[in-house]
């Protein structure tokens, strides 16, 4: 295994990780309110269900539901039918299949894929993978930082922004296995740039598949490898053909792409006899021509930057690091403003019952880019009264993260949530 990037030696960032790792499996099971009876529900049950019943029920029929209010037998076919693809799942496939063996072993009662083993397996792969996510994202930073500030970043990237809740308290949901996957992409983009190959160009297709089978919304990340320290517009003809300029890798960078949809494609067929399937019925993107940025961003209802200030601070710099000239800030820039199109043209823009906006968990991969500018500057800025205040700060906003995070009860209160009573709970963590 190679210990060093460049000159630079990656042990310190294993050590890191490994710590960090035990750390969140430690406050995953002690201190999720929710508890492991609560990781199996909602969106986190649509994700999962695919594993019980492949491998347990055989079927879509006679599954042990947690929350039947959202998945109701067909009253037909009696097919429990999920709208939530199968991407989470395939990632949580290894945890899913030791459990069962473990659990078939010891007590074959206990092997239901509901029972409390398999939850706390959930609990382990939203820890596993959040860490995967840290490394890579530390890997890609180390070719621009030293190895003081890629560490920094990954720890209050951790602690500051609700990876943190989606981590610890809802690991079932999908945003941890996307910022996973995300960390991964990025990481591998000047791989598959500088050392071409068609090998590269099948995997790297693969896992841009299986981004957007977790969330298809994702796919935009697949810009980044597109404009990755381009200089100009005009570039783009010749990154192109790097990447697509024959029917050879063409045609191999779709296969790659369409192979983690074929899971998907067989369940579609069985559920509505068609292998392609729009899943969510009447909800959709209704604001397209009147996004929802500034609620996105700054709304009560799961703001971006009122729940996550730390975000608030990224894009300053980031903005910052544009009037500077730097590389690929305006490529982190239109994916931000991107991704905040898209999810402010959601028929519901602020996803329901979230700690902050959800959506953008998986974007802190691509914000670690920014945010490593800041800590650069600040935390080991040559003079000491700026490192004392960054450190200060950046510990207040990671505080107030977490704290809220342990006050949060979803979806906080409904229809009747406000101001008012948003400060009224910022004032219990104070």
């Amino acid at each position: 295994m190679q210990l060093t990037i460049g000159n630079k030696t990656i042990k310190p960032i294993i050590y890191f990780c490994l710590l960090l790792f035990a750390t969140s499996i430690y406050f995953g099971f002690n201190k999720n309110k929710h508890g492991a009876e609560g990781v199996i529900y909602s969106d986190a049950e649509g994700y999962y269900m695919y594993l019980p019943a492949v491998f347990i029920y055989h079927g879509f029929k006679d599954i042990p539901i947690a929350y039947t209010k959202q998945f109701i037998p067909d009253s037909a076919t009696g097919i429990i039918y999920t709208k939530y693809t199968c991407g989470v799942a395939i990632l949580q496939l290894p945890f899913f299949l030791t459990t069962h063996l473990f659990a078939s072993f010891i007590n074959p009662d206990l092997a239901t894929g509901y029972s409390y083993p398999y939850r706390a397996a959930i609990i382990v792969a939203g820890s596993f993978y959040m860490i995967l996510g840290l490394y890579f994202v530390c890997l890609f930073l180390l070719k621009s930082y030293n190895i003081e500030t890629v560490i920094v970043t990954a720890f209050f990237l951790f602690v500051g922004t609700n990876l943190y809740y989606y981590t610890l308290d809802e690991p079932g949901m999908s945003h941890v296995y996307s910022f996973f996957l995300m960390a991964l992409f990025i990481f591998l983009t000047p791989k598959i740039i500088y050392e071409f190959s068609i090998k590269r160009l099948f995997w790297f297709s693969f896992i841009l598949g299986i981004i957007a089978l977790v969330r298809p919304s994702n796919i935009i990340i697949g810009l980044f490898p597109l404009l990755y320290s381009l200089n100009h517009v005009s570039e783009i003809k010749n990154r192109l053909t790097l990447f697509l300029g024959s029917l050879k890798k063409i045609l191999i960078a779709a296969l790659a792409f369409a192979i983690p949809f074929i899971p998907q494609f067989i369940y579609w067929d069985y559920t509505s006899g068609s292998i392609v399937n729009y899943s969510y019925g009447d909800e959709g993107f209704t604001s397209w021509m009147t996004p929802h940025f500034l609620d996105v961003w700054f709304s009560v209802w799961n703001g971006l930057f009122i729940y996550t200030p730390l975000a608030l601070v990224i894009i300053v710099s980031l903005i910052v690091m544009i009037y500077k000239k730097h590389t690929n800030a305006w490529l982190v820039l239109l994916i931000f403003i991107l991704a905040s199109y898209i999810f402010g043209s959601w028929h519901m823009w602020w996803f329901g019952g979230s700690f902050g906006h959800r959506c953008f968990v998986e974007y802190y991969a691509l914000l670690a880019i920014p945010f490593a500018y800041f800590i650069n500057v600040t935390v080991f800025n040559n003079k000491i009264w700026v490192r004392f205040l960054s450190i200060i700060f950046l510990l207040s906003l990671s505080y107030y993260n977490i704290m809220l995070s342990y006050i949060y009860i979803a979806p906080w209160y409904g229809e009747e949530w406000g101001w008012k009573e948003y400060f009224i709970q910022v004032m219990r963590i104070f």
